[in-house]
């Protein structure tokens, strides 16, 4: 077991935390459009480190939940001065299991998302939760174009060629146009209204909030991308969407190497694409050239929770199935079957005397041994 001395406070700022999303505002937008209410928590041993931070978001009915919309829940350790390896470690298991255990006490409603920073979640596992591993790429600053895979300069160069160009914007009007075509286009909503992205403009502000927009030749939106950043921590992909008739025009590509130029001019130290499990998308990020980096989710053991683990488990044999079984009516198509015009090949006799071998093998031939000079 581990021994936990540790003492539990909530603060109003934090010290240690440079993500966007432990930002007061973003808090704040949170708890105006999802209703949530948003509790800073502190887990340190005495002096200021080491310490846990965390934002936890509690939902109507007391528990523990996970906004839409939020990548993850901010959490950070600073362990103390100068630890070796070996203390740092009990120092996050001893501080870490503060944490779960009250996660476990005010309960969990759903799946909640804990930042990359995380990355010992065994403390969750010994508290009795359901752990799933997910994943992102990340890419850190300074970042080189030459990184990326060719495909992507090449799209770069394509829209470049083309007259598309890339800016901030103060305004969402644009922004908008180009989410609500991605939404019909994938059949998916983000919950979002031309009224929610002005109202997290104006509480976040531009800094915070960097919105961008692509427009083509004629000035037509092409490609929108929203970021959350703040100065010395890692930017967050928030929102983006592209037009469907500027696809395939590299108008995403040069935005998104736009974006990450401009944020690491701002301060950041890196770019999180803020997820990659659904196939398409992972292969869409995965070009950039950034380390793929898992995060994980905790959920509370129950009857739904191990129902909904099997119904992962069929849907994913389901569609190993049918893979396989598309494979093999693939595999049998190339197959040739034996029609009426197609010769039946006999299997050779095997030959029964010697004359019989010579029969098969021809004429005899008359051979003579090459003369070796040697002997004259």
């Amino acid at each position: 077991m581990i021994r936990v001395e540790a003492q539990r406070e909530e603060i109003a700022v934090s010290n240690v935390d440079s993500s966007p999303l432990s930002h007061e505002a973003w808090l704040e937008f949170n708890r105006w459009k999802w209703g949530v209410q948003p509790l800073r928590v502190r887990y340190r041993e005495g002096g200021e480190k080491p310490c846990l931070e965390a934002v936890l978001y509690i939902g109507r009915r007391g528990s523990i939940v996970h906004p839409r919309l939020n990548p993850y829940i901010p959490i950070v350790f600073a362990s103390s001065e100068g630890a070796a390896p070996l203390r740092a470690s009990r120092q996050w298991l001893e501080l870490g299991s503060c944490l779960a255990r009250d996660m476990e006490e005010r309960g969990v409603q759903g799946q909640v998302a804990l930042a990359p920073t995380a990355s010992d979640m065994r403390v969750w596992q010994w508290q009795g939760f359901d752990v799933r591993p997910r994943y992102t790429y990340v890419i850190e600053f300074p970042w080189e174009p030459h990184s990326a895979d060719y495909a992507v300069r090449k799209n770069f160069h394509k829209a470049v060629r083309a007259g598309y160009k890339c800016v901030r914007v103060m305004s969402m009007k644009d922004v908008w146009a180009c989410l609500v075509e991605t939404e019909e286009r994938q059949v998916f909503r983000y919950g979002l209204d031309p009224n929610d992205l002005e109202c997290a403009l104006n509480m976040l502000g531009e800094e915070y909030l960097r919105a961008y927009v692509c427009y083509s030749s004629t000035g037509a939106p092409a490609s929108a991308r929203v970021v959350l950043h703040r100065a010395g921590g890692r930017a967050v992909d928030w929102v983006a969407g592209t037009c469907l008739a500027h696809r395939t025009s590299g108008a995403t590509q040069l935005l998104i190497a736009h974006v990450i130029e401009d944020l690491g001019r701002a301060g950041a130290t890196g770019f999180d694409f803020a997820g990659a499990n659904i196939a398409n998308v992972a292969a869409s990020k995965m070009v950039w050239g950034g380390p793929l980096v898992p995060y994980y989710t905790v959920q509370s053991c129950s009857i739904r929770s191990v129902v909904e683990h099997g119904v992962r488990w069929l849907r994913s044999n389901a569609a190993w199935a049918s893979r396989r079984s598309a494979d093999e009516k693939q595999d049998a198509r190339h197959v040739v079957k034996p029609t009426s015009r197609t010769p039946d090949i006999a299997t050779p006799r095997a030959p029964q005397s010697f004359d019989d071998l010579r029969t098969r093998q021809g004429p005899k031939q008359n051979f003579r041994l090459p003369r070796d000079p040697e002997c004259g």
